[in-house]
C-alpha cells in the first residue's frame, strides 16, 4: 500500500530505488571472488581427477624411456640388432611393456578370441561406477545369450 498510487485513474506501483552502500559493494565483491576462487579449485580438482584417469596412456611432460647398451668395439655397434639381443620378433620391439620372447611365442598359444567373427561380436558395457583407491570400476554389461 505504501508503493502504490494512482495516476490519471490507472492504479500504478512505485518501484523502490536501489541505493547500495560501499560497505555493500565490498561485501558483493569479495562474495564474486570467492565464488570465482572456488570455481577455479573445483576446475583444478577435477582437471587433476580426469588426468589421474590416464595412467596408462603417454601422459604430457612424462620423458621417454630409456634402453641403454653397452658395447666394446664399434664393429659390435654396426652389427648390432635389438630384436636378437632381447631375444624377440621385430614387430615387437617397439612395446615397452609384456614383450615376449620367441621361445614363449613357440611354447604358448594364444590367448583370448582369435577368430574374426568373436572379435567382432563385442559386448557392449555401460560403467556403473568409477574406480576408487579401495576398488575397481563396476561395468554392467548388455545380455547376450551364449548358444
Amino acid at each position: 500500500m505504501i508503493r502504490a498510487e494512482l495516476q490519471d485513474g490507472v492504479h500504478t506501483i512505485k518501484q523502490p530505488k536501489d541505493e547500495v552502500t560501499p560497505e555493500q559493494v565490498k561485501l558483493m565483491r569479495t562474495q564474486d571472488i570467492k565464488y570465482v576462487e572456488m570455481k577455479r579449485v573445483a576446475e583444478a580438482k577435477k582437471i587433476e581427477r580426469l588426468k589421474s584417469e590416464l595412467h596408462l596412456l603417454d601422459a604430457e611432460g612424462k620423458k621417454p624411456n630409456k634402453h641403454v647398451f653397452f658395447f666394446d668395439t664399434k664393429k659390435e655397434v654396426q652389427e648390432f640388432d635389438i630384436a636378437t639381443h632381447l631375444d624377440t620378433v621385430p614387430e615387437l620391439v617397439d612395446r615397452v611393456y609384456n614383450r615376449p620372447t620367441i621361445a614363449t611365442l613357440e611354447k604358448e598359444t594364444l590367448k583370448g578370441a582369435t577368430d574374426p567373427a568373436h572379435l567382432k561380436d563385442k559386448t557392449h558395457k555401460v560403467k556403473v561406477k568409477k574406480e576408487t583407491t579401495n576398488s575397481p570400476a563396476i561395468y554392467k554389461f548388455k545380455f547376450q545369450r551364449k548358444r
